[in-house]
C-alpha cells in the first residue's frame, strides 16, 4: 500500500468512525507514540522522543477537552485528574529525559520497577 493510499484509508476510517471509535483510536495512538518515545529515550534520541511525547500530550489534551462534565461529573473529574497527571509526567519525561516518568504514563505502577534495575 502506498503512503497516499494509507493516508486516504486512515482519513476515511476517522471520518466514518463513531465517537467511541474515535476515542479508542486516540487511546491507541497515545500508547503507540508513548512506546515509540520510550524506545527513543532509551536510544538517547532526544529530538525524536520530544516529538513523540508532544504527540501524546496533544492526544491527552484532546481527550481532556472531550470530557462531558455535565453528563457524568464524578467520572469526568477522575479522568481529568488522570489526564492531568499523565500530562505532567510527560513534561517531566520530556524536560529531564526521564524514562521512569514516561513509564509512569505507559505502564501500571510497579510493573516496570523490577525490570528497570
Amino acid at each position: 500500500m502506498t503512503p497516499q493510499a494509507a493516508n486516504q484509508y486512515l482519513r476515511t476510517k476517522v471520518l466514518t468512525a463513531t465517537p467511541e471509535q474515535l476515542q479508542m483510536m486516540l487511546f491507541d495512538g497515545a500508547l503507540v507514540f508513548c512506546e515509540q518515545a520510550r524506545l527513543a529515550l532509551m536510544a538517547k534520541n532526544f529530538e525524536q522522543s520530544h516529538d513523540l511525547i508532544s504527540r501524546v500530550q496533544k492526544i491527552l489534551l484532546e481527550l481532556s477537552c472531550s470530557l462531558k462534565h455535565d453528563v457524568l461529573p464524578d467520572l469526568c473529574g477522575k479522568l481529568a485528574a488522570l489526564y492531568n497527571y499523565a500530562y505532567r509526567k510527560l513534561i517531566e519525561a520530556n524536560v529531564r529525559h526521564d524514562l521512569s516518568s514516561l513509564l509512569d504514563v505507559l505502564l501500571p505502577p510497579g510493573r516496570y520497577r523490577a525490570s528497570a534495575k
